[in-house]
């Protein structure tokens, strides 16, 4: 995938150049608390066991959904929720049943897709599908 150079001057270059670009990405977000953080409370002394100064827990992490977005500069495209674990099966459908519908009603003619080099994205199901 061709790396593109925007322009230094965002304010303009972006409306001129990147108006063509549309960007996608993916992000796990977990319901309670966060994934491999420590979370840090401050409080008087003495007062370790009061219900406001005590952060609250869920044994094994709780939930998390995965969620899929795109924008550009012509605004932010849908939200996806993506039912569980992605792989470049559901990223092919992501793309044809979400991603085609925003950019064909939302963006110019001719746009660039722009994404990470995650294993799924680059795949060989998923690459000539892009070239289309």
């Amino acid at each position: 995938m061709p790396i593109y150079n925007l322009p230094k001057n965002t304010s303009t270059g972006l409306k001129r150049n990147g108006g063509t670009f549309l960007w996608t990405d993916e992000s796990k977000i977990f319901l309670f608390g966060s994934k491999g953080h420590r979370q840090f409370v401050r409080r008087p002394p003495n007062s370790e066991f009061k219900p406001q100064y005590t952060v609250k827990t869920v044994k094994h992490g709780g939930a998390s959904i995965m969620i899929w977005a795109c924008f550009s500069y012509y605004g932010v495209g849908p939200i996806y929720r993506i039912p569980g674990i992605m792989d470049q099966f559901a990223y092919v459908k992501i793309l044809e049943e979400v991603m085609l519908l925003y950019a064909e009603e939302d963006m110019p003619l001719k746009w660039l897709f722009q994404q990470d080099n995650d294993p799924k994205h680059t795949s060989k199901l998923v690459v000539p599908n892009q070239q289309n």
